[in-house]
């Protein structure tokens, strides 16, 4: 009998589902995404070019529901554009400190904040999770909402896209990154939030939110060359999801991963899907219609250990299957070369979610096309840990680089014991902790 490994990232997701459904003494107050209004795509959204604002309402951002930010939030509904080249709707959150700009005389940087949603479902979205009076449905948010913080205290305007868009499609490249540069688009075109035309834009992702920033990165030149980019920063990046699919089922433990995974690609190519109908199975079926209603981390827990070949009735599925083939090739990074903006990469070397030899290799060939990479490898962490170990020294990264203090020129990879115990990690972990009090004290 097969043992499989049991490590942080199950202790973890235990926990996060512990607080899921935490009660909130204002959760009446807050609509349901998923009968909201607000979030249904208007009829003739086609006469609405990308990143026009289509509506506007003032919110409260709050941590876990409940302890409420000192800043200004804005959610905007505005036109993108899908994996299929269909224009649609989704939503931001901008979010406006009442803290002075880290430079006087100078525009607040803005920064897109991509969070790790990695879910199937509306009431997932990061707009919901970062409102006051929402419940805890999706606790990864609420922990990035911490880090979010950081940018906040030092002044930063931070736009939060629900890059999945309406329908909710997890791990869909097109769709992640055309909501990411919309989204900008329209918070600058939105004069409440205040946003300067000269001011630098940072994108910042990790693992899900790493997959719609590094797509965003690669879409930019082509899809959005309005959209000045001035750095990207992204952790625990998500190449190639055919590559991931058997490297998170090693260990069994994340296989809910997957399963998210595949429904989401299924949304995403109902004609293809379609074709392919005669190879998924009765269990494969259920499986989607369940992972479909829930968050990540209620399937994290419920399916780990669970196969994804499973879910099919052929061996091999993800090669096996054409029309699964053509959707991995559609979803895998690296088919374009990105914004040739100053970007910062960091990659656990035991990464058992993304493939750290795929992130190698991307981080190579950007390189090898001109794009000024920071690459940090990190020795002491796993895909979860490295989330929270890693983040403070890119957020040094990211804020000297929009204020000007920090250049990376040509490409260097470093190889650490942890980010953490490095000068940039202990000044961002520093930086975070005196900072909280101002936005949320």
């Amino acid at each position: 009998m097969q043992v499989r490994r049991i490590g942080v990232t199950a202790v973890v997701a235990a926990a996060a589902t512990a607080l899921m459904g935490m009660p909130s003494a204002h959760a009446a107050q807050v609509p349901d995404p998923r009968s909201d209004p607000f979030y249904a795509v208007p009829a003739d959204i086609g006469s609405s070019a990308p990143g026009a604002v289509l509506g506007s309402r003032v919110v409260s951002p709050a941590l876990f529901g409940l302890i409420r930010a000192r800043a200004t939030g804005y959610q905007l509904r505005y036109r993108t554009t899908d994996n299929l080249g269909n224009p649609t709707a989704t939503l931001t959150t901008v979010l406006v400190p009442n803290t002075p700009a880290p430079a006087a005389g100078k525009p607040r940087p803005v920064v897109s904040y991509q969070e790790a949603e990695d879910s199937n479902s509306l009431q997932c979205a990061p707009s919901y999770g970062l409102v006051a009076g929402a419940p805890v449905d999706n606790p990864v948010g609420q922990v990035e909402m911490l880090l979010i913080a950081g940018y906040l205290a030092k002044g930063d305007i931070v736009v939060v896209p629900d890059y999945e868009g309406p329908a909710s499609l997890y791990t869909v490249g097109l769709m992640a990154g055309h909501a990411t540069l919309d989204g900008i688009r329209a918070a600058k075109a939105f004069a409440p939030a205040g946003i300067s035309a000269s001011a630098p834009v940072g994108l910042v992702g990790y693992s899900g939110g790493a997959l719609a920033t590094e797509w965003a990165a690669q879409l930019q030149p082509s899809y959005a060359p309005d959209v000045k980019l001035s750095a990207v920063a992204a952790g625990g990046v998500p190449v190639n999801i055919g590559h991931m699919a058997p490297h998170i089922d090693a260990s069994g433990f994340l296989d809910g991963i997957v399963q998210n995974g595949i429904t989401g690609e299924a949304k995403a190519y109902p004609d293809l899907v379609a074709q392919a109908s005669q190879y998924i199975s009765p269990t494969g079926r259920a499986v989607m219609r369940a992972v479909n209603t829930e968050c990540n981390q209620t399937v994290t827990a419920t399916y780990a250990f669970v196969p994804y070949s499973t879910m099919f009735t052929v061996p091999d599925p993800l090669n096996s299957i054409p029309q699964m083939r053509q959707i991995i090739s559609a979803n895998t990074l690296g088919g374009a070369t990105p914004a040739k903006v100053p970007t910062y990469i960091y990659e656990s070397v035991n990464d058992e979610a993304t493939v750290p030899a795929d992130v190698d290799a991307l981080v190579a060939q950007d390189c090898a096309a001109g794009v000024p990479i920071n690459y940090q490898r990190d020795i002491l962490s796993e895909h979860v840990v490295l989330a929270i170990t890693g983040a403070f020294a890119a957020t040094t990264w990211m804020q000297g680089t929009l204020t000007g203090q920090t250049r990376t020129t040509g490409c260097h990879t470093t190889t650490s014991a942890s980010l953490l115990l490095t000068g940039p990690g202990a000044v961002g972990l520093l930086a975070l902790l005196l900072g909280l009090p101002a936005v949320f004290g």
